[in-house]
């Protein structure tokens, strides 16, 4: 059950040195991917997320993320409601996170239901 992480360019025309440039493909065996898709299959209801968030969902993209926040915008502007907006970029929080840290507060926090 090994698994082999091979790193792929995003941007062939970017900067081949620099480590953002690469996203991190994973190879695992036949049998692991099985499982994987046997156990969220069992557990599929326990693994729910809000409404309002797009990615990693099925049926669901940046591009409908997208829209919503348009026809937000568009109904406040529209009744002469300021809009006020805050974007947060997290892309590089995972990396400066103490993954310990992390692993036992999300099995802290599944024995809580």
């Amino acid at each position: 059950m090994d698994t082999f992480i091979v790193p792929l360019v995003k941007d062939k025309k970017g900067n081949l040195s620099a480590k953002d440039n690469y996203r991190p493909l994973a190879i695992t065996c036949v049998l692991s991917k099985m499982l994987e898709i046997l156990i969220l299959n069992r557990y599929k209801l326990l693994f729910t997320t809000p409404d309002n968030q797009f990615g990693f969902k099925t049926k669901l993209s940046t591009e409908m993320c997208i829209y919503a926040l348009k026809q937000i915008t568009e109904y406040y502007t529209h009744a002469g409601n300021p809009m006020y907006i805050c974007f947060l970029d997290g892309t590089k929080d995972f990396d400066k996170v103490n993954h310990w840290t992390l692993f036992k507060k999300l099995l802290i926090g599944s024995y809580q239901y």
